[in-house]
């Protein structure tokens, strides 16, 4: 039982009672209303709902940045002959956008240089 709720006077229960629509609150004593008035509190709260279990680690959650991100000039300088071929490189954030022709190809800086090299490899051939 609520310790603040054994303080209330039997008027003051009943009055609280009434406000839940506990029923025969002038035949209670002070221990059942204080009962009832808790049943009625717990019966009014919402059900809690159980969420699914999360992943412990899910790479589209990442708020921080990790710690093998590719920067905007180590992928400029490492492209550096696509770009003289005619490549055209962008960044925007934290991710990279490049274009050949019509074909274009974008993705993310937090992956190592070497699959962004294979990307300029493959939108050029």
């Amino acid at each position: 039982m609520n310790p603040e709720m054994l303080k209330k006077s039997v008027h003051d229960l009943r009055i609280m009672a009434q406000a839940f629509g506990v029923t025969n609150i002038f035949e209670k004593d002070q221990k059942r209303l204080i009962q009832d008035i808790e049943i009625k509190q717990r019966s009014n709260q919402p059900p809690v709902v159980a969420l699914p279990p999360r992943n412990p680690y899910d790479a589209r959650l990442m708020t921080q940045v990790p710690s093998r991100t590719s920067s905007p000039i180590a992928v400029t300088e490492l492209l550096e002959p696509y770009i003289t071929l005619g490549l055209k490189l962008s960044f925007q954030d934290d991710t990279w956008a490049m274009r050949y022709g019509n074909r274009n190809d974008c993705g993310t800086l937090r992956q190592p240089l070497r699959n962004i090299l294979d990307c300029a490899d493959k939108l050029m051939r």
